[in-house]
């Protein structure tokens, strides 16, 4: 099958016209996307076998901000799976404390410096699917920084 990259398309935002799949140094595929949302796939000419991948974004549209998004990158097999799909993760790549240790070896460093963290909005009671142990560690994760955010998505408004 080949790749599939999706745009984000939102008012104001600058968005990515061409780009280019890079792999072991070698390009794979340059393409153009179309400004519209979704995943936009395309065809590879030959199979390829991917240890690493790069995305360049070559052109862009200028929009008011500078800055545009895209949505994630998909590479489908000969059946048609999402082979760089990243399921969710029912555990944090670092537990709490180990977290706390690297903030207080930063502390340590530099008092000044603010340490800012961002997490899931797992802790909240709307994701259901959460244990009481994955929402425990919430609190944890607050004392191994100085600013704490939480990030839900998709963001949407009307």
């Amino acid at each position: 099958m080949g790749p599939g990259v999706a745009v984000t398309v939102s008012k104001g935002l600058a968005l990515p016209a061409e780009v280019a799949l890079e792999a072991g140094g070698r390009e794979l595929l340059k393409a153009r996307l179309a400004a519209r949302s979704g995943v936009q796939r395309f065809s590879l000419a030959e199979p390829a076998t991917i240890q690493d991948l790069t995305l360049r974004v070559l052109s862009v549209v200028p929009g008011e901000q500078v800055w545009g998004s895209l949505g994630e990158i998909e590479g489908y097999d000969r059946e048609g799976r999402n082979v760089l799909l990243s399921p969710p993760r029912p555990v944090p790549r670092a537990l709490p404390e180990v977290t706390l240790r690297k903030y207080r070896l930063v502390k340590a460093e530099d008092p000044t410096r603010p340490v800012f963290l961002t997490l899931t909005s797992s802790f909240d009671p709307f994701f259901k699917d959460r244990t009481a142990k994955q929402r425990a560690w919430y609190p944890q994760y607050v004392r191994a920084a100085d600013v704490v955010g939480y990030d839900i998505y998709p963001i949407s408004w009307t």
